[in-house]
């Protein structure tokens, strides 16, 4: 009986100080420091939600405004641009001009927590509205409607 309890106490301290040694090492790893040139490289990949979600939406904003200017102009172009859910899941917006209409293509398969699917509409034009600490982009989609594109939130001062 002795010896039971002797083993049983045994491979106690010894699962407890397992967890103490893990613990430890987990600390160290946190704080090893990433070179720099790790976080330009990465910074952003429509794979990678780790990026810098604002350099993200400015890049996002970045692109809309070039497609509406070719748009404005009439010139055929296509833009895909990236947000990512609060979970990190990529959401792809793909828009295309001809000349004439924009085509829109969501694709939110990667998205486990939503619905995933494609959705696609025919679009007449792509239109951003400025109010006070708020850019919204949205597509003009016949009976579909305003389908928006981006929301970008800002303080005025």
């Amino acid at each position: 009986m002795n010896r039971w309890v002797v083993i049983l106490l045994f491979l106690f301290v010894m699962g407890c100080g397992t967890d103490a040694v893990v613990e430890e090492f987990q600390q160290e790893a946190d704080r090893e420091e990433v070179p720099v040139s790790d976080l330009k490289d990465n910074a952003h990949t429509p794979d990678s939600p780790e990026g810098n979600l604002i350099k993200n939406e400015l890049e996002n904003q970045r692109k809309l405004d070039a497609f509406m200017e070719k748009v404005t102009g009439g010139v055929p172009a296509d833009v895909r641009i990236v947000r990512y859910t609060t979970e990190g899941a990529p959401i792809y917006t793909d828009l295309s001009f001809d000349g004439e209409k924009i085509d829109f293509k969501r694709d939110t398969r990667r998205d486990k927590n939503g619905n995933g699917g494609i959705i696609k509409r025919t679009c007449k034009s792509i239109k951003k509205e400025k109010t006070q600490g708020r850019t919204t982009y949205f597509l003009s989609c016949g009976i579909y409607g305003k389908v928006e594109l981006l929301t970008l939130m800002y303080e005025e001062y």
